[in-house]
């Protein structure tokens, strides 16, 4: 397990494709002559952009409480932060933050919030718009900082899924995306509010016109990530497509549950992405960080890591070390 932990390193530490390419093959060989059953747990922590309670004194505070738990994990460098530029302009408002993020190696992404704008059914092209306007403004701000910071990472808010949508994307530089939430089915859409504290609020009501319904619940919690086009993103069973869907296996907290299901369910290799918000460490009632949020959020992952001997990784690290058996092959799937 630490032969493998250290060649994570070495694909966080290398930009070069062949050395990449190296450091799985290492991986996969590993695999193949261990001699113990173990499986290979991998958790993929996945931090949602949104900042949708307090000042923004209060929310750059819940976003480096967020990045200082993980630090005290030791897993700075193994997490995704997908940024909702389009919302809450952190490339305006939280450019300090957006440099340390990348400073620590995480990987950046996009958390786009459709709904908030109601064109979750709008043609593909008018989605276009809106998402092009996130990514670039995110990207120039890296290139201005003289930062060379890959984006390829999305997330849609509320987990909302769609053709039209998928359709958007794919005219993008986006390979890998996080929208299934398999076992679930809900309703939702986020819209502004005149509380002081709680900025915005979540429709939930089934009876809601305006909430969104998405089902999940025929996928299982055992889907491995699987490659996917604009039109199939719900085929666990797909290996090909421009896509690559790593599945949300829990949703905003660690749920043991969960998580104990996706482990005994899954193959050799397992695959745990946790969605969660800088938001969810701050108390709903004030705004400010909460101590007692943050010891829970700490040892929630904790948990997984002591549980499970995890090995923490960056969402865009999936499709480097993810194999699959197929027609008795066994096949890595590359960007």
């Amino acid at each position: 397990m630490a032969d493998i932990q250290s060649n994570l390193e070495t694909l966080s530490a290398k930009d070069d494709n062949s050395m990449i390419r190296e450091a799985g093959t290492e991986i996969e060989t590993q695999e193949k002559t261990s001699n113990t059953p173990e499986k290979v747990i991998y958790c993929a922590v996945s931090v949602d952009g949104d900042l949708r309670v307090g000042s923004q004194v209060q929310q750059k505070e819940g976003v480096r409480a967020m990045h200082q738990a993980h630090a005290e994990l030791g897993i700075l460098g193994c997490t995704s932060w997908l940024i909702n530029e389009n919302d809450f302009r952190w490339t305006e408002y939280h450019p300090e933050m957006l440099l340390e993020l990348a400073e620590s190696g995480e990987c950046i992404g996009v958390h786009d919030h459709l709904d908030t704008q109601y064109l979750e059914d709008k043609p593909y092209d008018r989605i276009y718009e809106f998402l092009s306007i996130s990514r670039y403004r995110l990207h120039d701000f890296y290139v201005r900082a003289g930062l060379n910071v890959p984006i390829f990472v999305h997330r849609n808010g509320c987990a909302h899924q769609g053709r039209e949508i998928y359709r958007a994307l794919d005219l993008m530089e986006y390979t890998i995306l996080s929208d299934v939430w398999p076992g679930m089915k809900w309703y939702s859409r986020m819209v502004l509010t005149e509380h002081p504290i709680q900025h915005w609020k979540s429709l939930e009501d089934e009876g809601d016109p305006d909430a969104i319904f998405t089902d999940n619940s025929q996928i299982p919690l055992s889907a491995a990530p699987w490659r996917h086009d604009a039109d199939n993103w719900l085929d666990v069973n797909s290996r090909s497509g421009r896509f690559l869907q790593a599945p949300i296996t829990c949703l905003p907290w660690v749920d043991q549950a969960r998580v104990q299901t996706a482990v005994e369910n899954s193959g050799q290799q397992v695959f745990l992405v946790i969605d969660t918000h800088p938001y969810n460490l701050q108390n709903p009632e004030t705004g400010d960080v909460s101590a007692r949020l943050v010891e829970d959020y700490r040892n929630s992952l904790g948990w997984i890591r002591d549980t499970y001997h995890a090995i923490f990784i960056r969402i865009d690290q999936i499709p480097r070390l993810m194999t699959i058996e197929h027609k008795n092959k066994k096949m890595e799937y590359t960007l």
